[in-house]
């Protein structure tokens, strides 16, 4: 059996820009010591009816793990064997989550980029949603809904898509307003990569904006934000390129395995998002107080699904829970 192809990456201003044999869709993973979902990823996607050489490739950075037990450039090495179509690279030493997703920006070479965490799983019909939606709209900017599972427990039968629709937007404008008229939920369109396929070209662009305004160095900041793709594609241009919506759960979002330190960050870069974007761009008010709601929302989950329901008698937990979602649910804006 061959080993992954190891290829040299060193983060650079310019994307890749191959255009030979140009697949339509580049799904881009990030992944440390986690062999087992891992697999479990790739097997649902190269199960899919769209998931052909010609249309679909996969990109995959490994930052090296101290698990001796974790044979993850092995199992890579198998999937590469029989699929042409997946592109791997593994860190000599680890670089983190963040920096290894953009070390995965210079492998695509798909017309759309399609983020995907290395613990999430993709329903059996995404790709083929996905390929269609591009074809039907050439959108700059696809988002998609997740539905929450266990580590081991995989519910594919409550998220069938078979009354999936659309919704078609204008730019970022439309967007925000989306967003206002949506209770807690928005946290599934800014909280999430994996809820996030967008036209490469568009992106690249959007970059290169960011580098312009604020330098090459910019690039050192977006190594330490979690929200880094949320910033590239949200925050340089108010833009009127095209918006699609994917009204059902199309990814599988893995709870269970978050630390502390990572929620306390994933809190604390989205509330510097929330105050970059109300003081750098015009969105509209209800958005911003309801990103603060978000917020707040967020962290009181964190705390208490996270780490209180271990410490709390089940009924005052359940409680807490309940009242919390329905005080969200009752605020009012504008």
């Amino acid at each position: 059996m061959r080993l992954p192809e190891k290829r040299a990456l060193t983060l650079s201003i310019e994307m890749q820009d191959n255009t030979t044999k140009q697949p339509v869709l580049s799904i881009c993973i990030s992944t440390y010591n986690r062999e087992h979902s891992l697999r479990q990823l790739l097997e649902s996607i190269i199960a899919q009816k769209g998931f052909r050489e010609d249309t679909v490739e996969i990109c995959i950075v490994n930052d090296p793990s101290q698990n001796p037990d974790d044979n993850t450039v092995w199992m890579v090495g198998e999937f590469q064997e029989k699929y042409k179509n997946i592109v791997f690279h593994r860190n000599t030493v680890r670089a983190g989550m963040i920096p290894s997703i953009l070390q995965v920006a210079q492998m695509w070479t798909g017309q759309y980029v399609w983020l995907f965490s290395d613990d999430d799983i993709m329903h059996p019909q995404t790709i083929s949603i996905m390929l269609d939606t591009i074809k039907n709209h050439n959108p700059w900017l696809i988002l998609n809904k997740f539905l929450g599972f266990e580590w081991d427990t995989i519910p594919f039968d409550d998220i069938a898509v078979r009354d999936w629709s659309t919704i078609p937007l204008r730019g970022m404008e439309e967007l925000f307003e989306y967003f206002s008229a949506i209770d807690y939920s928005i946290d599934g369109y800014m909280m999430h990569c994996s809820l996030f396929c967008f036209r490469r070209d568009i992106f690249t662009t959007n970059l290169q904006s960011l580098l312009t305004q604020y330098g090459a160095s910019y690039i050192d900041i977006l190594k330490k934000d979690y929200f880094w793709h949320v910033r590239i594609i949200y925050v340089p241009f108010w833009n009127t390129e095209k918006i699609v919506i994917l009204e059902k759960n199309l990814v599988l979002l893995r709870g269970g395995n978050i630390s502390w330190s990572f929620i306390f960050k994933v809190c604390t870069d989205y509330r510097d998002l929330i105050q970059d974007l109300k003081k750098n761009y015009k969105i509209p008010n209800k958005t911003y107080v309801r990103m603060k709601v978000l917020y707040y929302y967020s962290v009181f989950t964190f705390l208490v699904i996270v780490h209180l329901q271990k410490y709390i008698p089940k009924k005052i937990y359940t409680f807490c829970v309940e009242l919390w979602k329905k005080i969200v649910r009752i605020i009012k804006i504008g």
